[in-house]
């Protein structure tokens, strides 16, 4: 055997408890309050936990993007507070009478795109005799519409922050416990035909973990059918390459997957029984039922090895 592990696979639609999908939705619309882009489409910003959230199919690989791209959103915000301080000052010390288009747009491109009359302005700033009173009163609407930006930052900082501790939480429990039903092992076993024909390796497989003096769990394991043909036949003394999977753990009778996740990463062994187009059953050595054991064994020998070399 080369190789176990135990994964989810990070694909696959999953169902999303309630109270996790509304803090995800709740996170999700603080983001869009706060000037982010949303990961979610939500139609209707008068009801966040919407059918629009209750409608995607959520992966482990998507809710682990939403948590990161969460992460990223709350780690920026010192820097758009930053920005905005900065834009506050330099709208008051800029005088009103100066405030050109590219003026405007380098201070606050939120307002220029959004609220400013680009045409009317533009006639405004190219008359002789300035309207100071237009001007003064732009000044003004400017200042207001950063400082409100700026609080409305500050508080989607304050709020993301609050959620982002319960959010980490909850995504951790709930990958969890996907990993602890979900999963599936997946065992890569290097097969060897030493004989002078070829012979097929039947998709069925065992893997019998042994975890005390005359007790084991077996793991059912077969070859995936959408790559069965290509893998199966090995030529005469050849070697082949085999990943072999379990179910998910949750398809396991309940005593079996009690054991299997007490046991898996501790210090027993398994081994793989395969059996071929003749009938004949192979075994493997002893495996520890460990990804990070079989690793550490390798490791070992390669070192043991290596220690028997001198410098020249």
């Amino acid at each position: 055997m080369l190789f176990i592990e135990r994964r989810i696979n990070r694909d696959e639609s999953v169902v999303i408890p309630p109270d996790l999908l509304k803090l995800m939705s709740e996170v999700n619309s603080r983001d869009v309050r706060g000037g982010i882009e949303q990961l979610f489409a939500v139609q209707d910003d008068s009801d966040i936990f919407n059918d629009d959230l209750k409608k995607i199919q959520f992966t482990p690989e998507k809710i682990e993007l939403f948590f990161e791209k969460t992460r990223s959103n709350l780690e920026s915000y010192p820097k758009r507070v930053t920005s905005l301080e900065k834009d506050v000052e330099e709208i008051k010390d800029t005088e009103s009478l100066r405030l050109s288009s590219r003026k405007i747009r380098e201070i606050s491109f939120s307002y220029y795109y959004g609220e400013l009359d680009q045409e009317e302005h533009e006639k405004k700033y190219g008359e002789p005799n300035k309207d100071v009173k237009y001007f003064d009163n732009l000044k003004n609407k400017i200042t207001i519409h950063i400082t409100n930006e700026l609080e409305e930052t500050r508080k989607g900082q304050i709020s993301l922050n609050e959620k982002f501790s319960k959010l980490s939480e909850e995504i951790d429990s709930y990958i969890q416990d996907l990993n602890s039903k979900n999963s599936k092992y997946y065992i890569t076993a290097s097969i060897t035909n030493s004989g002078n024909a070829s012979v097929s390796i039947k998709r069925p497989g065992l893997f019998r973990v042994y975890i005390g003096s005359g007790n084991y769990v077996d793991l059912k394991l077969e070859i995936p059918r959408d790559s069965y043909k290509e893998v199966a036949q090995i030529n005469e003394r050849a070697t082949r390459l085999i990943t072999f999977n379990s179910k998910k753990l949750s398809e396991l009778p309940s005593e079996d997957r009690k054991l299997v996740n007490q046991y898996w990463g501790k210090n027993v062994n398994g081994v793989i029984f395969v059996i071929d187009s003749l009938s004949n059953v192979e075994s493997s050595e002893l495996t520890p039922f460990s990804d990070a054991l079989y690793q550490k064994q390798i490791y070992d020998k390669l070192i043991f090895e290596a220690s028997k070399l001198k410098w020249r």
